[in-house]
């Protein structure tokens, strides 16, 4: 509609189309982000040396023990676990903006 009533397409995009998109941008963004930690299995199985921080972390386990990987866990979560959490917390001060 903005659009049509003479908008350039630049502006309909950022000003409808992206507000009325942003709650699947999110969904979409979180599960991907799980989908990337959680990502193990098949590395440890296929890979020949694997590198991602999930499978170096079993790796050390099964190599070193327990001791190995406290660092290494404690930094993993550090880094994982914040993301979910900040997205939420800008995505509802984007709603409460929106919504003023």
């Amino acid at each position: 509609a903005a659009y049509d009533l003479g908008a350039p397409p630049l502006t309909t995009f950022f000003s409808v189309t992206l507000p009325l998109s942003s709650r699947a941008i999110v969904t979409a963004v979180l599960l991907t982000w799980v989908r990337i930690v959680g990502e193990f299995g098949i590395v440890a199985v296929f890979s020949y040396f694997p590198q991602g921080i999930p499978v170096k972390l079993f790796v050390d386990l099964q190599d070193s023990g327990i001791q190995a990987v406290y660092v290494l866990t404690w930094i993993l979560l550090l880094l994982m676990l914040p993301f979910p959490f900040v997205v939420t917390c800008v995505l509802q001060r984007v709603r409460t903006t929106q919504q003023r």
